[in-house]
């Protein structure tokens, strides 16, 4: 098969792209020349054709894939081939690291590169420089280290990072709190306002992934972009090909992605946010008395959810049978809650529209926070006090001894799912090792 460079996969000529998928996995190719051992693997080379025929013909595959069948090459491979930008999902974090730190390194060796990759995390792992240098004569930056060699240590690996990723801090240091400090979370970005645009971590590695050939993701991200799309955004770039791998995950993810929760501790801890916030002299006696009834109204709706179980209904029927020994008003306790939840909506709503707006050199930490935690939980409350879509499920998931999560789950998430993507009308690999067994895809094969 015709090359412009020898060596260089990303620079074949789409032609007869199964030959060349045997040539490069067979009995002639680079990994037998390689080893003398090497054993063709006819699944390999099988599902490496069913994928390319997808890129091609811009169609679903939809791929059961077992254990040593190498299916990671089988689908880089065509796609790298097909000369399509492909996004690669993963439902684990440990084979998008296989994939980015050896797969990818493999293909590279063995079959050449001239391509291009980019990995792509959430903004909250990545770096924020403002808030760094901000932060770093605090001394809250690193107390949980009380220590000069650790912000020593910090300063070392901002020097040296070429991503910006704070899953790569050193172990010394790497607190879940140090995380908080540093990430940049959409709430206090300042974009092109910011001092540090032209170095920031996250503009560089979306940079990286609008130019790249392919980009890997997990499929929290994948979800998080479409929901955002809906309204007009986007979180990651334009794709003209999608692989999921892991695939049996994308049900699960896609049902807690298009739904909503709200969590007891979020709603006690935005409380003291507001208090702390509107306790300043500059606001008038109204917002301070609106700030201390939200949170005391925060307090209480954990009492009314003492009757639930796991995963119970969060509104159930007043006629069903309980557990023995339950002596719950449900009517009451039903009416109380959604009075409640509709309470918190409208307080947090008030209280977001009495922050001011912030000028420019003010220190946009706490208002910009506040204000994306009272938008969030005011939607959210809201529709879980209305609880009106047959299409949802509402229900109580217990998060150890005191704390619990309200939420509206999609019946159907994965019919959700599969209208957006087959609407896209671009080829999509399905893949995984349990398919059959562990997931269920009757709604990309239903259309």
């Amino acid at each position: 098969m015709e090359t412009e460079e020898s060596g260089a996969v990303r620079s074949f000529k789409p032609g007869n792209m199964d030959r060349e998928l045997e040539r490069l996995l067979g009995e002639v190719g680079p990994l037998a020349q390689a080893w003398p051992n090497y054993e063709v693997r006819t699944g390999q080379i099988e599902m490496a054709k069913a994928v390319a025929k997808a890129l091609e013909n811009s169609e679903i595959a939809v791929i059961e894939a077992g254990t040593g069948i190498g299916k990671t090459l089988a689908y880089l491979l065509p796609a790298l081939l097909s000369k399509k930008k492909a996004l690669i999902s993963t439902g684990l974090k440990n084979l998008q690291d296989q994939i980015h730190k050896k797969d990818l390194v493999f293909i590279e060796k063995y079959f050449g590169g001239g391509f291009t990759t980019a990995l792509v995390k959430g903004r909250d792992n990545y770096m924020c420089l403002r808030r760094y240098y901000k932060n770093r004569k605090s001394e809250d930056l690193l107390r949980e280290s009380g220590q000069r060699r650790s912000a020593e240590i910090l300063a070392e690996w901002r020097d040296s990072t070429e991503d910006g990723d704070l899953g790569t801090l050193p172990k010394e240091i790497a607190t879940l709190e140090l995380k908080r400090t540093l990430a940049c979370p959409k709430e206090t970005c300042l974009g092109t306002k910011c001092p540090h645009n032209g170095d920031c971590f996250f503009q560089a590695n979306r940079r990286r992934a609008n130019s790249a050939d392919l980009v890997l993701v997990n499929h929290h991200l994948f979800m998080a972009d479409l929901s955002v799309r809906a309204g007009g955004g986007k979180v990651l770039p334009e794709w003209e090909a999608a692989v999921f791998d892991e695939a049996h995950l994308l049900d699960e993810v896609a049902t807690e992605c298009f739904g909503i929760s709200v969590e007891t501790k979020d709603i006690a801890y935005t409380a003291n946010l507001a208090d702390s916030f509107f306790s300043g002299s500059e606001f008038d006696q109204e917002a301070r008395d609106l700030a201390r009834h939200f949170g005391k109204v925060g307090e209480e709706l954990p009492l009314l959810l003492d009757g639930h179980g796991s995963e119970d209904f969060l509104y159930p029927d007043p006629d069903e049978k309980r557990k023995p020994g339950g002596n719950i008003d449900w009517a009451a306790q039903n009416t109380a809650l959604k009075n409640a939840l509709a309470s918190i909506s409208e307080m947090a709503s008030s209280l977001r529209l009495k922050i001011p707006r912030q000028e420019e050199g003010d220190d946009i930490e706490e208002p910009s926070v506040l204000k994306s935690r009272l938008m969030t939980l005011s939607d959210g409350a809201r529709i879980l006090s209305k609880a009106e879509n047959p299409a949802y499920v509402y229900q109580v998931d217990k998060m150890g001894s005191t704390h619990k999560t309200l939420s509206a789950r999609p019946v159907e998430a994965g019919k959700i799912l599969g209208k957006i993507l087959i609407e896209k009308k671009k080829p999509l690999i399905v893949t995984s090792a349990t398919l059959s067994e562990g997931g269920n895809f009757g709604y990309l094969l239903r259309g």
